[in-house]
């Protein structure tokens, strides 16, 4: 039995850039790390997730 890595989608709202940079920053890093793959989508706001 194989097991695949994990995938994650990654939503990130952009309302405040600086922010959201560092928490992505921070979790791709991460998800790297463990060698998990991740698909990254940005909305404007949280009311868009």
């Amino acid at each position: 039995m194989t097991t695949k890595p994990p995938h994650i989608l990654i939503i990130e709202a952009r309302f405040y850039d600086e922010l959201a940079d560092e928490l992505v920053r921070g979790a791709v890093a991460e998800l790297e790390r463990r060698g998990a793959g991740y698909d990254r989508v940005a909305v404007p706001g949280v009311l868009e997730i």
